[in-house]
């Protein structure tokens, strides 16, 4: 799959790239992802530049190249860094595309299940199976050698089955969890001569950080070389930081959650069945009465990172809880990603605690959200009144999930099920990111 739809080694022009993007019209979400991921892998800044500036005069003036013009931009939207990938998506927007059919379904691949290739003994490489939200599944094998990435490739599910006949090759399953920090690891020191590495590099980036990790920006390849060296001066702690940052976090949102509702935690929640129903209407695309409701699911399920083949449990509580711990943001616009990424856990904790306190029925709107923060008595941390028209509005673009779950129902009012899943679902939310 890599190799076949990879960029030239010839020169990059701007409007040879814009005709051989027509191929992108005939490919799938992973091909595509790959094919831009080769293209950015060598460009400077003036090629980037001028690439950006033709797509956008094609879109707006050469209705022959406006198509490939577009789906160009919203794939690399998806598959570059978040410096280039905001460029991009003030052209085109994967949401923003109808056709091809598959362009919807750009970035939305999660992981499915893993294995280790194991030859006489030795683990040689992992294999990674990912799935898109239309089920179009691929397969990442990443090769290792002393914890290093030797080699990266992609192929359609089932292409390595038969290079893995040999008896003395062994199939040995990988837990998911912790996989995307061993290969994030993994692929900070690989040699970028190794061509599979530099082709491939970008799309491996977004599905390791969909299998969890917190990767630190790559080196931006059209920045110049003082703006890199500066940047890399101390990446290593920057992460460090961050991690243990986020890690007190959650371990202190879990802890006040688990004493202030410790009563409703106590009691019995949702059984299996209910888990089962509402997972199933969501993995079918909601309400028939709701036209719009497919395409929210899928921007929520993208948000949590979800497959759609978790437990139904687990879906449910990773649908409810996910603007909490966002995984993907790119279908929002640069201002939402911010608003809905100011909202910290004592934000979230505050509305949840509130909430559940008063119980089923209790009217569910983003400016009672900002009121229960402030009424919180756990929270010491309140939202000034110059900040609450913001605060609500960073909560009203994430309650389209409460609603699709059943957490609130037509009246926006908070229903049984509601009440009883709040506290589980953004506690399993905070454990799992651990």
């Amino acid at each position: 799959m890599s190799g076949a739809v990879s960029a030239s080694d010839e020169p990059t022009q701007p409007h040879s790239v814009l005709a051989d993007a027509q191929d992108l019209l005939d490919l799938d979400p992973a091909r595509a992802e790959l094919w831009v991921s080769g293209l950015l892998a060598d460009l400077d800044e003036a090629e980037f530049d001028e690439i950006v500036a033709v797509l956008e005069t094609a879109v707006v003036e050469r209705k022959s190249e406006a198509p490939a013009a577009r789906l160009l931009a919203a794939v690399i939207a998806v598959v570059a860094e978040p410096a280039l990938a905001e460029r991009a998506l003030a052209v085109c927007r994967p949401t923003d595309l109808a056709s091809p059919a598959w362009a919807s379904m750009l970035g939305t691949a999660s992981p499915v299940d893993a294995m280790a290739v194991v030859v006489e003994g030795v683990r040689r490489s992992i294999i990674v199976r990912f799935a898109h939200h239309n089920d179009d599944r691929h397969l990442m094998l990443v090769e290792l050698d002393d914890d290093v990435v030797t080699d990266l490739r992609f192929a359609p599910d089932g292409l390595f089955d038969e290079e893995l006949g040999d008896e003395s090759i062994e199939l040995v399953p990988v837990p998911l969890d912790g996989l995307g920090a061993t290969l994030g690891k993994a692929l900070e020191p690989a040699d970028l001569d190794t061509p599979s590495i530099a082709l491939n590099r970008l799309v491996a980036r977004r599905r390791i950080e969909a299998l969890g990790a917190h990767l630190p920006e790559a080196a931006d390849p059209t920045a110049s070389p003082e703006t890199q060296a500066d940047a890399a001066a101390n990446p290593g702690d920057i992460v460090d930081d961050e991690l243990e940052w986020q890690a007190e976090g959650d371990a202190s949102a879990i802890e006040l959650l688990e004493s202030a509702l410790a009563k409703q935690l106590a009691a019995p929640g949702p059984g299996d069945a209910m888990f089962e129903e509402i997972a199933g209407r969501l993995r079918n695309g909601g309400s028939e009465k709701a036209a719009d409701s497919a395409a929210d699911i899928e921007a929520v399920s993208a948000t949590a990172g979800l497959s759609g083949d978790e437990p139904a449990e687990t879906f449910v509580l990773r649908f409810v809880s996910a603007y909490a711990v966002p995984r993907r943001l790119d279908l929002f616009t640069a201002e939402e990603r911010d608003a809905i990424r100011h909202l910290e856990w004592a934000d979230w904790l505050g509305a949840l605690i509130g909430l559940t306190r008063a119980g089923e029925g209790t009217v569910v709107s983003p400016q009672g959200m900002v009121k229960a923060i402030n009424r919180c008595p756990e929270i010491t941390t309140t939202i000034p009144k110059a900040d609450a028209e913001y605060v609500a509005w960073s909560f009203e673009l994430t309650l389209h999930a409460w609603g699709l779950a059943g957490v609130i129902d037509d009246e926006e009012r908070l229903t049984e099920f509601g009440a009883a899943v709040l506290p589980r679902a953004f506690r399993a939310a905070w454990q799992g990111r651990g």
